[in-house]
């Protein structure tokens, strides 16, 4: 608290105000390596709880337990791993997302919701959401171990979670996070071969014809710094119109009326989604889909090739994963900064990836709700799209040489 205290008084200064941009970046760098340190620091106390409760683990009968109940993005990090899994043991998880998407798609897996378990074996509980136990509606007094991300407790009601990211700044991808906790309760999966299954559930339609549909995401339902505005949309869209592609706008269910409204002012169609498992079908279906880094767009990333903006979010964490192989990296000089375009090809669909970017941190000024009133969030890792459209016909260029 009194740390918050020093920030707070440094952020009014003029100072600050005078140099926002270099104070937010000495910031910056001071809260990545203070949560860095604090990560390393806790192997040894992570290493001695492996060891009092190794006994335990093997001598226990007990049911695996996998918990992702968080936002969109992150559970379909997870739905590879799913999908990717031959283990003929029923493994329990707590999704309504994946849920949803396993019953929607029909897919035939031993992952079943927790509310299947009829028997009263112990847990192993791999938490790979950012949330307490306790939370959840089960009883987890009884439960041999959690995993987790969250802070370490000794409160046995928590089970004894285990850092295995930074809570900040993490360089470590979330699929690498999950594969590691898998391999921790001795699940086998192949995240590839799960995204390659994913490719023949979902059809495609534009077998027969040249797909020209490119899908933007406007993300008006996230956070500032993730969202496409008016003028890059115009920008974008007037762009693949002289490549003679059709651009759709991806409809938000809270924001139809806003969404109508650019519809109409830039002639651009609109593409509409009833639930969830829509967004699969959509984007296997397109020929490129643009967005910030939000939930659609990691659905899209699975079946698709994609354009991901990112600016304050953890690029290595959330952009880059177990299942892609880099091509190469592309430089943009523009001014005193320099844009970075990275060509991932995603080896279970075949599909580029591209990740546009300036730094590959997490930004932990624009991610802390006790900045908000002190710091405008589009200052602090606002990205320059001056090079956009020389970016995306890079894109389209590279998919019509193949």
């Amino acid at each position: 608290m009194k740390m918050m205290k020093i920030v707070s008084k440094i952020l009014q200064t003029q100072l600050f105000k005078s140099h926002q941009r270099y104070v937010i970046a000495i910031f910056n760098t001071f809260l990545r390596n203070y949560y860095r340190a604090f990560y390393y620091f806790s192997y040894p106390v992570r290493y001695l709880i492996l060891l009092l409760n190794f006994i335990r683990l093997n001598n226990f009968n007990y049911d695996k337990l996998i918990i992702r109940n968080d936002r969109i993005g992150d559970n379909i990090i997870l739905l590879p791993f799913i999908l990717g899994s031959d283990t003929k043991e029923n493994i329990y998880y707590i999704s309504d997302y994946l849920n949803n998407i396993i019953n929607d798609l029909k897919i035939n897996t031993h992952w079943q919701a927790l509310d299947k378990k009829n028997n009263k074996k112990d847990l192993l509980v791999l938490n790979l959401a950012g949330e307490k136990s306790k939370n959840i509606n089960y009883n987890f007094k009884n439960n041999i171990l959690t995993i987790s991300q969250l802070k370490i407790t000794l409160n046995f009601d928590y089970g004894l979670p285990i850092l295995f990211t930074p809570n900040y700044a993490s360089n470590l991808s979330q699929s690498e996070f999950t594969n590691n906790g898998l391999k921790f309760l001795k699940i086998d999966s192949n995240p590839i071969k799960g995204i390659e299954r994913l490719n023949k559930i979902i059809p495609n339609s534009n077998l027969l014809k040249k797909n020209q549909k490119v899908i933007l995401i406007l993300g008006l339902g996230l956070d500032d710094g993730r969202k496409i505005n008016e003028n890059q949309l115009k920008r974008i869209s007037f762009l693949l119109k002289e490549n003679e592609l059709e651009t759709y706008i991806l409809s938000e269910p809270d924001f139809k009326i806003k969404i109508h409204n650019i519809s109409k002012k830039y002639n651009i169609k609109i593409i509409d989604s009833r639930k969830l498992t829509d967004l699969f079908y959509i984007f296997k279906n397109s020929k490129l889909v643009i967005g910030y880094d939000c939930g659609p767009m990691h659905i899209a990333s699975l079946l698709t090739q994609t354009i991901t903006l990112n600016s304050h979010t953890s690029l290595n964490q959330w952009c880059k994963h177990i299942w892609h192989k880099k091509i190469k990296k592309h430089t943009f000089n523009s001014f005193d900064k320099k844009i970075y375009l990275e060509e991932m090809l995603n080896l279970g669909s075949n599909k580029k990836n591209w990740i546009l970017y300036e730094n590959t941190n997490r930004c932990p000024i624009h991610s802390d709700k006790r900045f908000l009133k002190l710091t405008p969030r589009d200052k602090c890792c606002d990205i320059n799209l001056l090079y956009l459209e020389k970016i995306i016909l890079k894109v389209l260029d590279s998919e019509n040489s193949k």
